[in-house]
């Protein structure tokens, strides 16, 4: 098809845990690809329409995070807490602009309408309430399980493909071509040759026998990967209210839908090629997310749509609220090294530091520290200014090395966790990159500046590189005792003294316990000189703050 087939392959189980009825209906008729059609115009034609009002006016779509941030009690439980998807949906309009709110609402019926004809849903709601069981065809779950057939996950999967492959979900191909064809932007021409015109090639696939028989899957998979791909610009907090009606129809998909929302990322290799064609910021849709995190909407949700991780099972110990939280860090477009939403991140990854997904949580921290160190250096244009971004980042990797190495019974740190070394090696990169960057600052200000006037500047810069440096010697000596492998070299200029001073600035108040008592061991009993002087180092300067420590000699 064109070259856009993407992995069919879909990792996300569900987990939906309403029973099925013990005689599922199969599905009563299969749509016709003109139906289909004409079911996602109406869809497609307002999601083009807020495009496109995005792109003229992007601060209309902000959600009201700081008036939503000061509800009352009672409002803020009536917000996170909403008995239906009319309502939550009702809950969305102080926060939105008019025109959003009320696109919102059409988008919504469209959806209701669509959805029914789909899953062969009665939208009349006295008659809804009559439903004992969630909305089951053979087609669609195992008969008498609760789980979707792997077509069925293949077929929703392979609804990206439909999406990205396909001119009509991208407003700004359907609008180059219907005003001016002749003079097709350069830059979009690429697109022409690669993708279909519309839907209907890839719903008449051979073979039909096949897939004919999962028309309305796929279609399904279409439109909710059409609602994701806009998710960071326009539909982050009405696709929540599309997520509670499916649950109160009780569709068996809603945990696939679920997955593709929460985790989505604007980094998806399936998207790098789609650049041009969609906006996929995502600083505004960072904000609400860890408003809803705080406010508890997102804990609700999840309690409302009855969802677990895809990453644990019903048998883990795990609480699942936590999982799905921890599975939403290890997306850069979530995660944020905010002071306090770090700190909250690193909270639930002590709470859990056996879960399988905290090392990719962790790599990406770092990789946001290099982005903002990289950043700040950059537009630094003051000698100061970098000062302060080399502070910045050494406070905040000094942070890291505290959660995750700590030496106690609470650290993250885990021996079987994959990517140990990666990330032992990412810190050390990082903190021999701004020792770099010290002394080029250093050196700089020597030659080009008066030394009785940047004396004092001079004099952060080294107390700060010798930190650094100090830092970087401890994650060392750390990264030799967690993995046990060899210590590499020796302190250089840095002392033993400035090491265990690092020890005692960071560590002073985890150190306690087996784990601690372990590391001075280790330190006394290695072959290294520089380790037995750095242990000798830390019983000193502990021996005042800690009275097991005082008590204790190294052999």
């Amino acid at each position: 098809m064109k070259s856009i087939i993407l992995d069919t392959t879909c990792p996300e189980s569900s987990t939906y845990s309403s029973p099925c009825p013990e005689s599922p209906k199969e599905w009563s008729v299969n749509l016709s690809t003109t139906k289909c059609l004409k079911l996602t115009r109406p869809l497609l034609a307002k999601i083009h329409k807020l495009v496109d009002l995005h792109d003229k006016n992007p601060t209309q779509f902000q959600f009201d995070v700081n008036r939503c941030s000061l509800l009352h009690k009672k409002a803020l439980d009536s917000f996170i807490n909403p008995s239906t998807s009319q309502q939550r949906l009702l809950e969305l309009r102080p926060f939105l602009q008019t025109e959003v709110f009320e696109a919102f609402c059409e988008i919504f019926m469209n959806f209701k309408k669509l959805t029914a004809v789909l899953f062969d849903m009665d939208l009349n709601p006295k008659r809804k309430r009559h439903r004992t069981g969630p909305i089951q065809h053979s087609l669609l779950c195992i008969p008498g399980a609760n789980v979707p057939r792997l077509t069925t996950l293949a077929a929703l999967k392979m609804g990206k493909s439909i999406a990205l492959g396909t001119k009509t979900s991208f407003q700004r191909i359907n609008q180059a071509m219907a005003f001016n064809p002749d003079t097709f932007p350069q830059h979009l021409r690429q697109y022409c040759d690669d993708l279909e015109d519309n839907i209907e090639p890839w719903l008449s696939m051979e073979p039909q026998p096949i897939f004919g028989r999962y028309t309305n899957t796929l279609l399904f998979g279409y439109v909710i990967h059409i609602l994701v791909m806009h998710l960071n610009t326009l539909f982050y907090t009405l696709i929540p209210v599309l997520l509670h009606w499916l649950e109160e129809c009780r569709v068996p998909v809603v945990r696939c839908f679920f997955s593709s929302y929460w985790n989505f990322s604007r980094t998806d290799g399936d998207l790098k090629n789609f650049q041009d064609l969609l906006t996929l910021t995502c600083e505004s849709s960072k904000d609400t997310f860890w408003l809803f995190y705080k406010n508890g909407y997102w804990q609700n949700l999840v309690t409302t749509l009855q969802l677990t991780s895809s990453n644990t099972s019903r048998y883990d110990v795990y609480c699942q609220f936590h999982a799905l939280m921890l599975d939403a860090f290890s997306n850069t477009d979530k995660l944020d090294i905010k002071r306090d939403r770090l700190k909250e991140t690193y909270r639930l990854m002590r709470l859990n530091s056996q879960y399988s997904r905290n090392s990719a949580i962790l790599t990406c921290i770092i990789a946001l520290f290099i982005e903002s160190n990289s950043r700040g250096l950059a537009m630094a244009t003051l000698s100061k200014d970098t000062h302060n971004t080399l502070l910045k980042t050494y406070v905040k990797t000094a942070e890291f090395a505290l959660q995750w190495l700590a030496l106690n019974d609470n650290c993250i740190f885990h021996f079987q966790d994959n990517g140990n070394i990666q990330i032992f090696n990412s810190l050390l990169q990082l903190s021999a990159f701004n020792h770099k960057q010290s002394n080029k600052i250093v050196d700089y200000l020597l030659k080009h500046s008066s030394r009785r006037k940047i004396q004092h500047l001079i004099t952060q810069i080294l107390d700060l590189d010798a930190r650094i440096c100090a830092l970087a010697m401890a994650i060392q000596a750390l990264r030799s005792f967690y993995l046990n492998v060899p210590f590499k070299g020796g302190f250089n200029k840095v002392l033993p003294e400035d090491v265990a001073e690092s020890f005692r600035r960071i560590f002073e108040d985890d150190l306690h316990g087996s784990v601690y008592q372990d590391f001075l061991d280790w330190l006394s009993e290695s072959n290294d000189a520089n380790l037995n002087d750095l242990g000798e180092s830390i019983l000193e300067r502990f021996c005042d703050l800690k009275g097991a420590t005082k008590r204790r000699r190294l052999i």
